[in-house]
């Protein structure tokens, strides 16, 4: 690759179903399903969650206007292979169907947004209720201090650095 990025996939191949889109488009292999850690995690209900939740958050990150989002599991569905499920997991499974749960819960989470973000938020949580939130800019820089267990939030590197 270059500087850790995989450029066309393996050896050329796993960027055809992008070649050809007319949007921005996500090719989405976060995890080797060989690997017993990155198995668990993606087996896992939380695992998958959590992936959905990175997903979710990087897609309206980015696209903060919304828009049309298309997710496909890459080897399921295949008119050329119909039989194709990608790589074993690790301990039992295959990659397309964890692949799928992983985008299904991202869909819901997508879809549960409404109206697209107006400004980027802060929140503090403790489990799954929130404590406080607050609304800062979308391109402030943000840094956790862990030796005063202080989150600084400024315009600049400069302020939210020391």
């Amino acid at each position: 690759g270059n500087d850790g990025i995989l450029v066309g996939g393996f050896e050329g191949r796993g960027d055809y179903n992008l070649r050809f889109t007319d949007m921005p488009a996500i090719l989405l292999e976060p995890l080797f399903a060989s690997h017993p850690q990155s198995a668990q995690l993606l087996k896992s209900e939380g695992g998958q969650q959590r992936l959905a939740s990175i997903l979710c958050d990087s897609i309206t990150r980015f696209f903060p206007n919304g828009g049309v989002i298309g997710f496909s599991v890459g080897h399921k569905y295949k008119t050329s292979s119909p039989n194709d499920r990608g790589a074993a997991v690790y301990g039992g499974g295959t990659e397309a169907d964890y692949a799928e749960q992983v985008l299904e819960k991202a869909k819901l989470l997508l879809e549960a947004i409404g109206k697209p973000q107006e400004s980027r938020e802060i929140k503090v949580m403790q489990g799954n209720e929130i404590l406080w939130k607050q609304a800062i800019d979308e391109d402030a820089m943000v840094k956790w201090d862990p030796e005063r267990g202080i989150l600084r939030i400024g315009d600049s590197a400069m302020d939210v650095s020391g």
